[in-house]
């Protein structure tokens, strides 16, 4: 902005000097010099030390010496009873006894270190309320004249000034801080002159610190400068959909700038409502329409009859200016270095490259962008066409493109789990993504010096399916076109992830992708049967929109499933449509107690790069919420539950009879087996760390010890005939019978693939309730694990409880095969499961098999029962 003011006050002074040079011939001798040339030797002519300055690239005299002294220059001019003297002056340290400048408006002589009679400006003193003052000089004696405010030149200072002197010998001296924007009276005194004077000057005297910190510019002597010259708009900027801000060549007058019928705007729009002339920017005036701008619509804006401070008016002038509204994604975040450490061959910094995908440049300046529990705001800033941006720290990134510094000393992205999102002056979101470590897809990236690229900029809804580890050979491609670029598009149908019940009244559906807020806008896309209905207040959940709340008039019963429709269109952030009537279970949820939910099935031997799983099994009447339960492990020493895992961050609802498996992760299960429930699997954050040969399994709740359900596993359950267990699952035989029953876990069946996450078992067996004391089914049973009939299941239902039970198998021939039970405390009524193999673990042979149950009380009652089965085989 400085440079902005500095090349506008030049342009105004050089067309006033033309003027006066026009209107009066004696204006041959003032004095004007800009240094704009590069040059001090000529145009005009300055001698004294000529080695001890220099014009810098800012085309500025500057003081370019060193060690201690005193340097001057001088030029030649014409000095009048009347006249004014415009310079700028810019001291980089607090002015002392040592270390002052001087500025000569008169001087009798050219030498300006030497006894001479004038007048100066002293800029610097002693103590720490300096002020500027205006001194008389006689030889070597001075006298002074007025000063100036105190303090106002106690630190580094940079301020133009205009003196003036008047036909009665009144002096007045006049300041422009730099960031003002008029002139205002600093001093003011009388003094009588006395002699001819032909010299203006600059003297500095100095330390070695500061030999090079005296700047001098845009130097003026002669005639008093009136300004005749009408204003003129210099730019014209979109503040908001109804704002602009004009920005003038010079300050303007507050009442013309503040009257409305000033101003017209095409496109039916008319005069503004307010008009505002900026109070620190007087050269800035903020107009406020009453309708809107139309994106991409190109107005005029008619500007007459403003004046400047002087009163010259604006030339009649008409604006053009198109309104562009950055709307969802026309800028994205496209990379993200978020561990920078080893680095590849890049700088070990972290950045958030933004890219600008409209054909227009877009102005950032007062976004926001947040980063975890970060955020900065934007300064001016404008992103070109189809160009990037990086955001670091410090600008460590502008050898490779534009740059803004927005990353604080104390703030820095996390390697996994952060949300980026980038916000307009609305505070609307633009884009916005969470990444993690999977986003890398190769696990050597994730440990430091590879960026994160977007694949496909016209899919930035898409997140882990669309983001991918740098293949760069520097580790990212900051400022350019990423390495990864390619066409990645978007073409499935976004649908509901989860249910989260707030209250009876009150629920959020979460999606499995980033939806178009505004079609979540809409009541007519929801609805609940029940007689419950529409919902009457829907808010979208913001940064990504992934999940709506809903609120309905009318309550929902507790542990009463009802259906959530989907009923119109509802799209996701691209436009791809929910599958129209959508129906999910939803109700409100009651309190998991002791076995209501059960472990179901686990696997903790894996295959090589797969994953651990545990299923559980909804089988209570209750609707339970996922968010109150834990998965942890199991302390025999101390009984204390241990490693407990939350099984979901938010509220998420189970309904009687569903299947659900619990993993890290989801996809890798699912590429590993088949499962006819795709929905039915939970990605845990993270996994209690359980033992592939034995351990305790707990389903608990989150926030207490409840215990839900236990099981101790052991590789020894498995089907002892399988040539490994890898990859292989336990699976519960029946929900209804006891977890820590052994014989009540068997080897998922090889023709299910060994596994079956998320639904039935496929060694699932129906407890069947004996009508006699001891029933056996099925009648024929092939312990081949195939999943048919691959267990007997031995049920039995007593008189009273307190009973033992031995059962033992045998063979046709009567020959002991195998001890299933040997003084087992049983309950009244039961079922336990024969796998088909003998006491050493080999398969017994197809046949007729009795099986021999003996139960017995303390008070000596024995009762003996036999059953027949048939072990059958493949032919």
């Amino acid at each position: 902005m400085k440079y902005y003011n500095k090349m506008t006050s030049r342009i105004c002074l050089i067309f006033i000097l033309i003027l006066l040079f026009v209107a009066h011939e004696p204006v041959m001798a003032q004095l004007y010099d800009d240094f704009f040339d590069g040059d001090f030797t000529e145009n005009p002519f300055w001698s004294g030390d000529s080695q001890d300055f220099t014009v810098n690239l800012e085309s500025q005299l500057q003081l370019n010496t060193s060690g201690s002294g005193t340097s001057f220059l001088s030029v030649p001019f014409t000095f009048d009873s009347i006249m004014e003297w415009d310079f700028w002056v810019k001291l980089q340290f607090s002015p002392s006894s040592n270390n002052f400048a001087r500025v000569y408006l008169a001087a009798d002589q050219i030498n300006l270190e030497a006894p001479l009679n004038g007048y100066f400006l002293q800029l610097g003193e002693a103590g720490s309320d300096d002020a500027i003052e205006l001194f008389r000089q006689t030889g070597s004696s001075v006298v002074s004249i007025c000063t100036g405010t105190g303090g106002l030149i106690a630190g580094p200072s940079s301020i133009s000034y205009k003196i003036r002197k008047f036909i009665n010998d009144e002096w007045e001296i006049y300041i422009k801080p730099e960031g003002t924007w008029t002139y205002t009276i600093d001093a003011s005194g009388m003094d009588t002159i006395v002699g001819d004077f032909s010299y203006f000057g600059f003297l500095c005297n100095y330390t070695s610190s500061n030999s090079t910190r005296f700047f001098f510019d845009d130097v003026y002597a002669g005639p008093f400068i009136t300004d005749t010259v009408p204003p003129e708009i210099t730019s014209v900027k979109v503040l908001s959909e109804n704002q602009l801000s004009l920005f003038f060549s010079e300050p303007v007058d507050e009442i013309t700038a503040e009257t409305n019928i000033n101003y017209f705007l095409s496109g039916g729009i008319g005069n503004p409502i307010t008009t505002v002339r900026d109070n620190q920017v007087p050269a800035m005036v903020v107009l406020t329409f009453n309708d809107t701008f139309e994106s991409g619509i190109t107005y005029e804006l008619f500007v007459t009859d403003l004046t400047d401070i002087e009163g010259n008016s604006i030339i009649p002038v008409t604006l053009t200016f198109t309104f562009i509204k950055p709307g969802a994604f026309d800028v994205v975040i496209n990379e993200i270095m978020a561990n920078p450490a080893p680095a590849v061959d890049l700088p070990e910094d972290e950045y958030i490259e933004l890219h600008n995908r409209l054909p227009y440049p877009v102005d950032l300046s007062g976004w926001e962008l947040e980063y975890g529990s970060s955020h900065a705001i934007f300064p001016e800033v404008s992103l070109l066409p189809d160009s990037f941006l990086m955001v670091t720290k410090d600008n460590a990134l502008s050898a490779y493109g534009q740059n803004v510094s927005l990353f604080s000393s104390t703030s820095s992205l996390n390697n996994s789990g952060t949300t980026i999102t980038l916000k307009n002056l609305a505070g609307q979101v633009i884009h916005s993504v969470t990444y993690t470590e999977e986003w890398y897809k190769e696990d050597f990236k994730r440990n430091g010096g590879w960026s994160l690229e977007q694949i496909d900029p016209l899919n930035p809804c898409c997140e882990t399916g669309n983001w991918i580890a740098s293949i760069d050979a520097s580790g990212g491609t900051p400022g350019r076109s990423n390495s990864v670029l390619a066409s990645n598009p978007d073409t499935t149908h976004p649908a509901i992830y989860g249910l989260s019940i707030l209250d009876s009244r009150n629920i959020i559906i979460t999606f499995n992708e980033k939806m178009d807020s505004l079609t979540l806008l809409n009541p007519l896309g929801y609805f609940i049967d029940g007689d419950i209905g529409y919902p009457v207040n829907l808010n979208p959940v913001p940064p990504d929109y992934r999940a709506v709340r809903l609120e309905f008039s009318k309550e929902l019963n507790k542990n009463t499933p009802y259906l959530l429709y989907l009923k119109d269109t509802l799209t996701d952030c691209l436009g791809n449509a929910v599958t129209f009537n959508t129906s999910r279970k939803i109700g409100l949820p009651g309190t998991a107690g002791h076995m209501d939910v059960v472990i179901n099935e686990i696997l903790t031997d894996q295959k090589d790069d797969g994953a651990d799983f545990i299923e559980i099994y909804n089988r209570s009447n209750q609707i339970i919420d996922l968010y109150d339960l834990a998965l942890a492990s199991y302390d025999t020493m101390t009984s204390a539950i241990t490693s407990a895992e939350p099984l979901v961050g938010q509220s998420f609802l189970m309904f009687p009879e569903d299947y659900l498996v619990l993993t890290v992760d989801p996809e890798k299960v699912k590429a590993d087996y088949l499962t006819t429930n795709p929905d039915g699997f939970i990605k845990m954050s993270s996994f209690p760390g359980y033992n592939e040969d034995h351990g305790i399994v707990v389903l608990s709740g989150k926030n207490d010890n409840r215990i839900i359900d236990k099981f101790t596993y052991s590789s020894d359950y498995h089907f002892s005939l399988l040539n490994s267990t890898e990859g292989v699952s336990l699976e519960r035989v029946n929900y209804d019978r006891p977890t820590e029953d052994r014989t009540n876990w068997h080897s998922a069946s090889e023709n299910a693939g060994f596994a079956t996450p998320a639904y039935k078992n496929s060694q699932f067996s129906t407890y069947l309730k004996p009508e006699n004391p001891v029933k056996v089914y099925p009648e024929i049973f092939s312990p081949d694990n195939d999943g048919f009939n691959d267990i007997l299941n031995i049920s039995y239902k007593l008189n009273e409880p307190g009973y033992a039970a031995s059962i033992s198998i045998y063979d046709s021939n009567g020959r002991l095969v195998r001890h299933l039970a040997n003084n087992r405390l049983i309950g009244s009524e039961g079922v336990l499961s024969w796998d088909g193999l003998n006491d050493t673990g080999e398969r017994v042979l197809v046949g007729i098999y009795v099986v021999l149950v003996e139960v017995f009380n303390l008070q000596g009652t024995v009762q003996r029962y036999k059953e027949c089965c048939v072990v059958g085989g493949r032919l």
